[in-house]
């Protein structure tokens, strides 16, 4: 069982020897597992690198043990070897059960070894092992071994004495100018992150290797070198349009030297600032609105409510709803603020609208309702806040919230009852190779009704030299070969196997995830015939039947670096599309507007990718799902 759940990528490999090697005494378990304290283990590491190192375990009997590693550091701050692995593995057995798992699925019996590839540089670690039975005591004393990654860079051949100067200017709510001035002509990489992302990392150099190496990847991906990406002599960028900041937020301004081939060849040079707050003038232009706002909301059933605005000039403003918990969790309401005005602003110009056709000017209201259905039982912001016609967010955001009523249908993780989906017209299936870093060729099915209000999203798991997804799949979490995928959030996006109902904007109105039964795919000449017998998360059945072609297609894709372009559905979205209503426009739910993902390869000089996927937080598991 591999590890998905790990966002770190893995840098480049450079080969080096394990040393300081010893078993520590620590005291058994406390004998609620009933195991022995015979059991020991020689734990050996080799293959050191920057950031990836192979850990062996040969154990004296057959009795189940975990190994694993953590950074020498938390394992010093507890008093006993003993005391560390009983809080250890307590923790672990509850990450495993949260994630549909038990401890027995994680532990190894006999020799084992396991590549860590996403760990920090020039980092002291201990490598360790320790008996565990399936109930999840343990059952023996810990053996370790001390290793230390090595610097990112080292034993490349590749270095540089280049110093940077990195100035911060022009900074407003959503902008800022980034300049640099180098000591030599040597190639560097330059741009910013979140303070708040930045401070997860141990050190600079960890970060540094860690960023790099992720944007080597997200770039080859499109068909570019880092040689398209890096600066030489002195260089700035503005950060702002479709690579604005979020106001009052605390930025790291960085340069740090990077070779052609991706290799870190200098210390990072840091720059600390903070961008102005919303009502400061933002996107650049300085522009400030005196508005204010009155907000009332009314009529709130279990999928409805009327939001009523009455502003305090005829400024120009945006109003919508939005989940309270997601808002939250993602800077709150002045980064959405920012966030959202950039997505309206390509919206509307893809239809051939202007940014203009989104705002309101004096009163104004509208009742989500329909197509623009709240969920059950949801706590919202309703908010309002000022923006100008080009983009430039003038006020600071006003909100009250409200909760929709309770519902026996929920708009997340939906009671649904039984069902049974007859009505499945079209759809296609996406061959994504190895998508979940498992060794098995996943296959993305996804099936539409007439009208797409209904969507079936089958994950299947074929053989790794599978040229089709023909065959029969148990649902399951364990992305093996011959299975299917029960669903799963990942990043706010639907994954694995789920029925969903969708509104006409693409957003989802109801969803009900698949754990349960199995799903059979076969060929009768050019069509599939696909049945689905199994069952939801809340114990409800669903079955469906399938009988036609399907759109067969092919990507290269991973969850860790490219997941924001898999065609899932997100879950939460604004319904940005009120104002278009009028003008019939729908949207196929697949499309690309809805998921927030590049169609072509990015430019090179925009620079946001500080505000991707480096947003995801370090996990202190670092084994976990490996078997």
């Amino acid at each position: 069982m591999k590890k998905i759940f790990n966002l770190v990528l893995a840098a480049f490999v450079l080969f080096s020897a394990a040393s300081c090697a010893g078993t520590l005494g620590g005291d058994n378990g406390d004998g609620n597992g009933g195991g022995s304290s015979s059991q020991s283990f020689v734990v050996s590491v080799s293959n050191i690198t920057a950031t990836s190192a192979t850990v062996s375990v040969t154990p004296s009997n057959d009795a189940t043990y975990y190994f694993d590693i953590m950074d020498k550091a938390t394992v010093d701050g507890y008093s006993t070897l003993s005391e560390f692995a009983e809080a250890y593995i307590a923790y672990l057995k509850e990450y495993a059960v949260s994630n549909g798992y038990t401890i027995a699925d994680i532990l190894s019996s006999g020799n084992d070894s396991y590549t860590f590839a996403d760990i920090d540089p020039a980092t002291s670690y201990y490598a360790f092992a320790v008996g565990v039975n399936a109930n999840g005591a343990v059952t023996s004393n810990v053996t370790v071994k001390a290793f230390t990654t090595l610097n990112s860079g080292s034993g490349s051949g590749v270095t540089s004495n280049n110093t940077f100067s990195v100035d911060v200017t022009n900074v407003t709510a959503t902008g800022a100018t980034i300049s640099v001035t180098p000591s030599n002509n040597d190639t560097y990489y330059f741009d910013l992150v979140e303070k708040e992302v930045y401070d997860q990392f141990p050190n600079g150099a960890t970060f540094a290797a860690e960023y790099i190496a992720y944007l080597k990847e997200y770039f080859e991906s499109y068909g570019y070198t880092m040689a398209d990406l890096l600066s030489s002599g002195s260089d700035s960028y503005t950060y702002e349009g479709d690579n604005a900041l979020t106001p009052a937020t605390n930025y790291v301004a960085f340069a740090v030297g990077v070779s052609t081939a991706g290799d870190v060849t200098t210390n990072i040079t840091l720059k600390e600032f903070a961008t102005l707050s919303s009502g400061s003038g933002s996107g650049g232009s300085g522009a400030t609105s005196q508005n204010t706002f009155a907000i009332s909301v009314s009529g709130v059933t279990s999928t409805s409510a009327t939001v009523s605005v009455t502003p305090s000039n005829s400024d120009t403003y945006y109003f919508d709803v939005y989940p309270k918990d997601v808002a939250d969790q993602n800077g709150g309401l002045d980064a959405l603020a920012v966030d959202l005005v950039v997505y309206l602003k390509e919206l509307y110009e893809s239809y051939g609208y202007t940014l203009a056709n989104a705002l309101s000017s004096g009163a104004d209201g509208y009742t989500y309702e329909g197509e623009s259905a709240l969920d059950p039982g949801t706590t919202y912001y309703a908010f309002a806040f000022g923006v100008d016609s080009d983009g430039n967010v003038t006020t600071g955001v006003t909100s009250q919230t409200f909760t929709t009523e309770a519902s026996g249908s929920t708009g997340g993780g939906t009671t649904i009852g039984d069902k049974n989906i007859n009505n499945l017209v079209e759809g296609g299936c996406t061959n994504y190779g190895d998508f979940y870093e498992v060794g098995a060729t996943n296959y993305w099915i996804d099936l539409y009704t007439a009208d797409y209000s209904e969507a079936l999203i089958l994950e299947v798991q074929a053989a790794a030299s599978a040229t089709s997804c023909v065959g029969t799949y148990p649902f399951g979490l364990t992305f093996e070969a011959g299975s299917a995928i029960s669903g799963f959030i990942y990043d706010n996006y639907l994954y694995g196997s789920y029925w969903a109902a969708i509104s006409s904007s693409g957003s989802v109105s109801e969803y009900a995830m698949i754990n349960g039964g199995s799903v059979s795919i076969s060929k009768d000449g050019n069509n599939y015939v696909i049945a689905l017998d199994a069952t939801t998360e809340d114990g409800s059945t669903i079955t469906a039947s399938y009988n036609g072609e399907l759109v067969e297609s092919s990507e290269t894709l991973s969850l860790k670096s490219n997941a924001s372009k898999r065609k899932s559905f997100r879950i939460t979205s604004v319904n940005s599309f009120k104002k278009l209503g009028d003008k019939n426009i729908m949207l196929k739910p697949i499309s690309k507007k809805l998921v927030s993902t590049p169609a072509v390869a990015p430019v090179m000089s925009v620079k946001k990718f500080a505000n991707l996927e480096a947003k995801a937080p370090k996990l202190t598991v670092y084994k976990a799902f490996v078997k």
